[in-house]
C-alpha cells in the first residue's frame, strides 16, 4: 500500500512540474506549425467591452434655431493632437516601458520615433560633451555585447549590427531562452548631439526588427507603435543605468589602490586590486601601452590581453620613479577577473601557462607601482563617460 501511495505521489509530481512549463512550450509548437504569432499576451483578460468599440461621427448636433453655445477657446484640442490608434481587440494593453528615474541629471523623452537621453549641463553624470557621451555609449554597447554595424563619418551617429533582443528592448539572455520569449533580430540608429539649451542627448531608433520563436523559425509581424516606442526605450535604459551604475562606483573608489600579491580560484599567483572589476579592465588596458606592452588583442567576453612585451631603457623606469619588471621580452597573456568587489590579475606566458612564483614576485615591485601611479591618474581625469 505504501509503494502504491508512493507511485501515486510520483506521478502527480510528475504531471504539476510538466504543467509549469507546457503553456510556453506547446504556445511555441502551435505558432511553429501554424504559422501565426500569438498574440495572446498583448490582449486583455477580464472585461471585454471596449472590444466593441468603434469610431462614430459627432453625436453633439446643434438644432436648427438654437443659438450656439459659447465655447472656451482656452480648453480647444488641436487637430493634430488628436491620432486615431487601434480599437478594440486591436488595442495593446501591455504597460509601456518608462524611462529610469535619474538622481544625476538626466531625462527622457521619446519623440519622432526616437528615444532620447537628455544630460542636463548642471547634472552629477559626467557627460558635458559629445565626445564623453559617444565613450560612453561605446561601454553601453561592449557590456550589452552590441557590435557596431556602421558609423556615419564626420558625426556622431552610428547604426549598430544586428542583435536578438526580448521585447523589452534588452540583449535576448538563456533566461528569455528557457521562457520560450519571442527573438527580436534589431538594428538600431543612435546619434548624439546638443539641443538650443547646450544639453548633450543621445537618440536612439528602431530601423529593423524581425520576430523569430525562440528557436529561430522567422515569424510574420509588424511592430506596433507602442512596440517600436518600448524597444527604443527599453535600450535607452541601458544608457541610464551604466551612468547609474557608473557613478556609484566611482564615488566609492579608494583614494589610493592597494595591490597586494595572491593566490587565484585556480590557485596560481596574481596581483590583487582593491578595485572593481569595470575600473581595473580600463586601467589595466590603457596603463599597458606606456610600459613597453604592445596589445595585440583583447577580449572583453574572456577577460583577456594578449601582447608582446619589449623591455624598455633603464632610464626610463628611473625617470617613472618605479623599479624595471624584471620580465623577458616575449609574448604573455593576462587574464583579468573578478573576486567579489575586487580584481586579479595572472599573468601567463605564450603557451597558456601561468608564469613561475619567482618571476610575478620579481614583477610585483615595478608592476604594482606602475598599476598605482596610473590608477592616480585616471581617477583624477575622471572615470565618467570613458570607464
Amino acid at each position: 500500500m505504501i509503494k502504491k501511495n508512493k507511485f501515486f505521489a510520483l506521478s502527480f509530481l510528475s504531471v504539476a512540474i510538466l504543467s509549469l512549463s507546457a503553456c510556453s512550450t506547446v504556445r511555441e509548437y502551435w505558432q511553429y506549425y501554424d504559422g501565426n504569432l500569438d498574440t495572446s499576451l498583448r490582449e486583455p483578460t477580464g472585461y471585454y467591452e471596449h472590444t466593441k468599440a468603434k469610431n462614430i461621427p459627432d453625436q453633439l448636433v446643434t438644432p436648427a434655431g438654437l443659438n450656439t453655445p459659447p465655447i472656451d477657446p482656452t480648453l480647444s484640442i488641436p487637430d493634430n493632437a488628436i491620432q486615431k490608434g487601434p480599437l478594440g481587440e486591436n488595442i495593446d494593453v501591455r504597460p509601456p516601458i518608462v524611462f529610469l528615474k535619474s538622481k544625476h541629471g538626466l531625462a527622457g523623452q521619446f519623440i519622432n520615433g526616437e528615444s532620447i537621453i537628455w544630460f542636463d549641463a548642471n547634472g552629477t553624470h559626467g557627460i558635458d560633451n559629445e565626445d564623453k557621451a559617444w565613450a560612453l555609449l561605446g561601454k553601453v554597447l561592449n557590456n550589452m555585447h552590441i557590435k557596431v554595424g556602421n558609423v556615419t563619418e564626420g558625426a556622431y551617429e552610428l547604426t549598430t549590427a544586428s542583435a536578438d533582443f526580448n521585447e523589452y528592448g534588452q540583449p535576448y539572455s538563456m533566461l528569455d531562452l528557457d521562457s520560450k520569449g519571442l527573438r527580436y533580430n534589431q538594428i538600431y540608429r543612435i546619434r548624439i548631439g546638443k539641443n538650443k539649451y547646450g544639453h548633450v542627448g543621445i537618440a536612439t531608433a528602431l530601423i529593423g526588427s524581425m520576430t523569430k520563436l525562440s528557436n529561430g523559425k522567422e515569424m510574420q509581424n509588424t511592430l506596433t507603435p507602442i512596440e517600436l516606442e518600448r524597444f527604443a526605450i527599453g535600450f535607452s535604459k541601458e544608457i541610464i543605468a551604466e551612468v547609474e551604475r557608473s557613478y556609484e562606483i566611482e564615488n566609492n573608489l579608494p583614494d589610493e589602490l592597494q595591490v597586494n600579491l595572491d593566490r587565484d580560484v585556480n590557485d596560481e599567483d596574481c596581483f590583487r586590486l582593491a578595485i572593481p572589476y569595470d575600473i581595473a579592465w580600463p586601467l589595466v588596458r590603457k596603463m599597458l601601452p606606456k610600459y613597453g606592452f604592445t596589445i595585440l588583442e583583447y577580449s572583453i567576453s574572456s577577460s583577456t590581453i594578449n601582447v608582446k612585451y619589449e623591455e624598455p631603457k633603464s632610464s626610463f623606469f628611473k625617470e617613472e620613479g618605479i623599479d624595471s619588471f624584471k620580465i623577458e621580452s616575449d609574448d604573455y597573456i593576462i587574464r583579468i577577473a573578478l573576486d567579489k568587489n575586487k580584481s586579479v590579475i595572472t599573468f601567463y606566458d605564450s603557451d597558456d601557462k601561468p608564469l613561475p612564483t619567482n618571476v610575478i614576485t620579481a614583477l610585483y615591485p615595478g608592476f604594482s607601482k606602475a598599476l598605482q601611479k596610473e590608477y592616480k591618474k585616471f581617477k583624477e581625469t575622471g572615470f565618467s563617460g570613458g570607464i
